[in-house]
């Protein structure tokens, strides 16, 4: 596979990065200095701030966003501002006038907990929280009725992202337990929905994030200072070759990495204090020229 960077920009300041999330021509962005903010950015203009929803007055801090373009919304996992130990989930969506619309869609969560959020290639919104060994899942449809809960006994160390796969199965993003607690580093798990584990990988990187690469259900581990792993379905590592023009232009310090399904193109997301956020858009193409080709790559 061969990596090609189709564009890398500045972002407006706002803070580090801490979820994004697209939707048709817009991206939704949460970060660390507007924590009562989500900017929208026109995908056309990603210099400029389009407009910006105050979940203030909507009652609750967003803490995780994402998107489904099949039900045309946005979905904020978020805190009530007055009592940070309850999560909700609220719904961003327009109205006939092109005006953005927030409601709150789901609210019966346990309190206490920390919840993560992500849509299905289907639609389907998936929210997760972990209770002692167990993995505990509730699915929704697309219209917003209840699915099913299904608990899932993982023993997994610090989730960090769920990754549903199109055949079904879900891909938990953990840490690697280490006795010593100094090298944490990243693990994938691979299960059905009836609890049996399919494969794990354990990635040689302590990675800032992990999402797909591709519309094929590859996957992309991303790390500090050019440092990634592209992974097949079956977590199989992907040799990937970096073009000669770009290997000196990737990223030194990611903090997201997303994957836009619409676009079928990956955005990373790389924040420094003293700089602040830029993004880089990149894509992964077929490569019969493998006389350059490495697994895991540090750009010098």
């Amino acid at each position: 596979m061969r990596l090609e960077m189709t564009d890398k920009k500045k972002l407006p300041f706002c803070g580090s990065p801490i979820s994004v999330a697209t939707m048709g021509e817009e991206l939704f962005m949460h970060c660390s200095f507007c924590d009562d903010f989500i900017n929208v950015f026109n995908r056309s203009n990603l210099r400029k701030v389009k407009h910006v929803i105050q979940t203030r007055y909507y009652n609750f801090h967003p803490r995780a966003i994402v998107a489904c373009n099949l039900s045309n919304c946005v979905y904020v996992l978020g805190q009530k501002v007055k009592r940070l130990n309850i999560s909700l989930v609220a719904k961003i969506t327009k109205d006939d006038g092109n005006q953005y619309v927030v409601s709150s869609w789901i609210s019966d969560l346990t309190p206490n907990v920390k919840y993560i959020i992500s849509v299905s290639p289907e639609g389907s919104l998936i929210l997760s929280r972990t209770e002692g060994t167990d993995e505990i899942i509730r699915i929704y449809k697309i219209d917003g009725s209840f699915q099913q809960e299904i608990r899932l006994n993982l023993y997994l160390f610090n989730v960090t992202r769920i990754i549903p796969k199109s055949n079904g199965n879900l891909v938990f993003v953990s840490l690697t337990q280490r006795l010593d607690f100094v090298a944490f580093k990243t693990q994938l798990t691979e299960t059905s929905l009836d609890g049996n584990i399919v494969r794990q990988y354990h990635s040689s990187l302590p990675a800032a994030d992990v999402d797909y690469a591709d519309s094929e259900d590859r996957l992309l581990i991303v790390d500090r200072d050019n440092k990634l792993e592209l992974l097949d379905p079956q977590f199989n590592p992907v040799h990937v070759n970096f073009p000669k023009e770009t290997s000196d232009n990737l990223w030194a310090h990611p903090a997201l990495v997303h994957y836009d399904r619409l676009r079928n193109e990956v955005l990373v997301i790389e924040f420094k204090f003293e700089i602040g956020a830029t993004l880089s858009i990149i894509n992964f193409r077929e490569d019969k020229d493998f006389s350059d080709l490495v697994m895991t790559r540090k750009i010098d």
